[in-house]
């Protein structure tokens, strides 16, 4: 996937699945239904059931194949980190899940406060305090207003 792709599904969930943005670009929009712009299988129909039906459950499915195969990471770590809080909040991510997705390698662009998270929830994963770091995160992304 390239940049345009990047771009268009991390404004996509911005938009939908976040309501922190303006509508779909339509010129993204239009290279997206031209074939310019491809995602990968598992998430296409979703994203197409959105575009189409404005299917918010569908985008919600996207947004979690999209946290857990950490698809978007590493071009857009604080969409990442947006992502998998507030999916959490809405309780669609299981706390089991947290250390592995909160853990990133890249920190551009990340605030202090999702950098702090960050690297409590790699240091606990990486020293097998899972349950501590756990208990140390949960409090620092209640805190947030995702």
């Amino acid at each position: 996937m390239g940049t345009d792709e990047y771009a268009f599904l991390a404004h996509l969930l911005e938009t939908g699945v976040l309501a922190v943005g303006n509508e779909i670009d339509p010129a993204q929009a239009d290279a997206y239904w031209s074939g310019e712009i491809g995602l990968p299988m598992p998430i296409d129909a979703d994203v197409t059931a959105y575009l189409t039906r404005a299917d918010t459950e569908a985008l919600i499915a996207a947004a979690l194949w999209v946290v857990r195969n950490h698809f978007l990471s590493g071009s857009h770590p604080s969409l990442h980190m947006r992502l998998v809080h507030g999916l959490y909040a809405q309780g669609r991510l299981h706390r089991s899940e947290l250390l592995g997705l909160l853990a990133l390698l890249s920190y551009r662009q990340l605030d202090q406060e999702y950098k702090a998270i960050s690297l409590l929830a790699m240091e606990a994963l990486d020293e097998g305090r899972l349950e501590e770091g756990l208990d140390l995160v949960e409090p620092m992304l209640r805190a947030r207003i995702p």
